[in-house]
């Protein structure tokens, strides 16, 4: 069982290394679609890639399917792990652990995208700079619900900040509430 847990990180580690690889070359316009290294890519990547291509938007010209691609591909592989390896415990113990990952990792990047935008409002930089204007589209459906707490305040992003601060005091909820869920299905040989 081991030596399959093994294989199963192994193959999760080289698919992500090689969007990695993908995605630098995508920066490089000069190499051609049709190069024979860029279809081997596109042939092992793809099958990953597309599904998260056809369902996320790209944002400012930005792809972010890679970026998810690679987590659920983390959180898919730590499953699949969780499950093979005998210390792993039982299927809702590794339930468990799969929710906590995912549900940390998508809070923590929503206060990235958030930090960033609270940033940018304190450095008053210009509102038309291509990476502002980024930032500002990707937290806007984050910050829009908190808009009513700004008033007529226009010296700092108020709802920017109200918004960081839920999100913060809800990665402290959620990691609190299921880390507790974690504990609860755990095996004893765990506990212990």
């Amino acid at each position: 069982m081991h030596e399959l847990a093994q294989i199963v990180q192994l193959v999760v580690r080289i698919e992500t290394i090689l969007i990695f690889a993908r995605v630098l070359l995508s920066w490089f316009p000069g190499i051609p679609p049709w190069h024979p290294l860029v279809r081997a890519l596109a042939s092992v990547t793809d099958p990953v890639l597309l599904p998260f291509r056809r369902i996320l938007p790209t944002i400012g010209g930005l792809d972010f399917s890679p970026i998810v691609a690679i987590i659920a591909l983390q959180v898919l592989g730590n499953f699949i792990v969780d499950l093979i390896e005998p210390s792993g415990g039982s299927l809702a113990f590794t339930l468990a652990l799969a929710a906590r990952d995912v549900v940390h990792t998508i809070l923590l990047i929503l206060i990235i995208i958030v930090v960033l935008r609270v940033i940018v409002s304190f450095l008053k930089v210009s509102p038309w700079h291509p990476a502002v204007r980024l930032i500002q589209d990707m937290s806007s459906p984050l910050v829009r619900p908190f808009a009513a707490v700004a008033g007529r305040s226009s010296q700092a992003d108020v709802p920017a900040i109200v918004a960081l601060v839920v999100y913060i005091v809800l990665i402290v909820v959620a990691d609190r509430l299921l880390g507790d869920l974690v504990t609860s299905t755990a095996p004893l040989s765990l506990i212990g």
